[in-house]
């Protein structure tokens, strides 16, 4: 039970991670400073003067599931890791999640800084909230899981 549960609040703020890097994406390109981690079309990345077609060798979003996550977001240092067991799961190559990785360099120092300060700031409002709480139940944890991520 208390394994599930902890598996629950971990993929709930995944989730809420992944909702606010696209708000930050949004933000970066208001202030108009260039993507150097990605080509905007995700299919071509420039790499030197010659373009590569990765049509095959990346995953693309319509082939990410909802559930299990296939990525792990370290709080340590935001750098974004592959989940093998997921990707077994659900039948995707690990080798091709990890290549999404590195060919959109997803790993960049500063997209980890984004993720890292996202976790801390979403870490801070989960300690927060549930202090607030005392001493709760599962019910008002999970509440409180869903409210922060709605």
């Amino acid at each position: 039970m208390q394994k599930n549960f902890i598996l629950e609040i971990y993929l709930r703020l995944v989730r809420a991670v992944l909702k606010r890097i696209g708000l930050v994406k949004k933000r970066v390109r208001a202030t108009k400073i260039p993507p150097v981690a990605c080509h905007p079309s995700k299919k071509i990345s420039v790499v030197g003067a010659q373009n590569k077609i990765l049509d095959e060798q990346i995953l693309k979003a319509s082939e990410l599931p909802i559930s299990p996550p296939l990525f792990l977001v370290s709080i340590l240092n935001g750098a974004i890791s592959v989940d093998e067991n997921a990707c077994h799961q659900v039948g995707i190559e690990p080798e091709k999640a990890k290549a999404t990785i590195k060919e959109l360099n997803l790993n960049c120092k500063r997209l980890c800084q984004v993720r890292k300060r996202i976790l801390k700031k979403l870490d801070a409002d989960y300690q927060k909230q549930r202090a607030s709480l005392g001493n709760p139940t599962f019910t008002q944890i999970d509440a409180l899981l869903n409210q922060m991520t709605a």
